[in-house]
């Protein structure tokens, strides 16, 4: 993954409390407690936000994820989980993620989801009208 990115930008925010059963034996957030947020924040991010030019939801499964940890996190606490468009292919959208916790960042990650028709579950290409709304969701360094 490449650089730091910064809060200012992230177009969604997601915010997750941070549970006693997140952390492991080491007595920090478990790593995979951030996969876990990041899906917090990438589900909402793709149900509420985009829709198809018909109204209907646009439908997406996750393919590939990635998290680089930058920090330890601790509970108590939330972290707040920053989403948005990183790219736009032909049937796949990479998603950018940023994890925060007391204004500093935790952890990075970055997510490709692929378009899919609802009923055959096979990949369908993004329409015009889903790629304008797409890219009203890029982050200001993409």
């Amino acid at each position: 993954m490449d650089g730091m990115v910064g809060k200012e930008n992230y177009v969604f925010w997601w915010k997750e409390n941070i549970r006693w059963g997140d952390q492991d034996a080491m007595g920090h957030v478990n790593n995979v407690q951030f996969a876990r947020y990041i899906e917090a924040s990438r589900i909402p991010f793709l149900r509420t936000l985009l829709v198809e030019g018909n109204g209907k939801s646009a439908d997406f499964i996750l393919a590939h994820l990635e998290v680089d940890y930058l920090l330890e996190m601790h509970f108590p606490g939330h972290v707040l989980i920053g989403t948005n468009v990183e790219e736009i292919g032909n049937t796949s959208v990479t998603l950018s993620h940023g994890l925060f916790k007391d204004n500093h960042q935790t952890g990075r990650g970055k997510s490709i989801v692929v378009h899919i028709n609802s009923k055959d579950r096979r990949p369908k290409s993004i329409s015009q009208d889903l790629r304008d709304e797409l890219l009203q969701l890029k982050g200001q360094d993409n």
